[in-house]
């Protein structure tokens, strides 16, 4: 974690807590909410996935794990094609399937439970603001994209995923690219994520940034930033 100086924020940052909300005094006014999908728009875990894959397709569980990180973290970064990782799979475990049919599971385990109330509150904040997109996805969030309509809630140009900028969270670089290309200072923006090392990151730069756990908790925290930040 970057060292935060303690007098750009409000409330203790000692090893983040509270853990919820974080933001910064600014004298901008907030023009843009960047959000991160999965965690906040889907539910998917690694944990979720090595399950899946060894349930579906028989997979060693514990052989799977340290080669599926390694493909798919090259695909998150756009190294490597979707197909190329199950392809990759395949070829190493010797498995009867094909690589189309273990990335309609794959995508799969990303859209069974998204999360509707999110959606919502989204739809109901665009109104007021701009939202950007903002996540680590290989090429498979084409089809979550169509699948969670999220075209309805971020325009094309207020979308950046991972495989497609070739930068990361929570690299310094890939906010500082965002940041350039919505045309926004870092006080002008609130993100929103639910991996604290992201969250960090952010705060780091100066940007006001909520640590997501559910929908009710979400309003809060915006709630809060209400009274203090100027947001509209």
């Amino acid at each position: 974690m970057e060292e935060v100086a303690s007098s750009n924020l409000v409330g203790s940052t000692n090893k983040l807590q509270p853990r919820w909300l974080f933001f910064c005094y600014n004298m901008f006014m907030i023009k843009v909410i960047i959000f991160d999908c999965n965690g906040v728009f889907t539910t998917n875990s690694l944990a979720e996935n090595l399950d899946v894959f060894s349930k579906v397709f028989g997979f060693d569980r514990k052989k799977l794990e340290p080669e599926y990180i390694r493909l798919s973290n090259m695909a998150i970064m756009g190294r490597m094609t979707s197909l190329e990782v199950c392809q990759k799979l395949i070829e190493k475990f010797g498995m009867q399937t094909s690589a189309e049919e273990i990335k309609k599971v794959w995508v799969g385990t990303f859209v069974g439970a998204p999360d509707i109330d999110t959606y919502k509150y989204a739809l109901e904040l665009s109104r007021e603001y701009r939202l950007c997109l903002f996540s680590n996805y290989s090429d498979i969030f084409d089809e979550i994209s169509k699948k969670l309509k999220l075209d309805d809630l971020f325009s094309s140009k207020m979308i950046f995923i991972s495989s497609g900028i070739s930068l990361m969270k929570p690299d310094k670089r890939a906010f500082s690219y965002v940041l350039n290309k919505i045309g926004c200072q870092p006080e002008e923006v609130i993100f929103i994520d639910d991996q604290e090392n992201n969250i960090e990151q952010a705060l780091s730069m100066g940007i006001t940034s909520i640590l997501f756990k559910d929908t009710n908790q979400l309003k809060i925290e915006m709630a809060k930033l209400e009274k203090t930040v100027p947001l509209t």
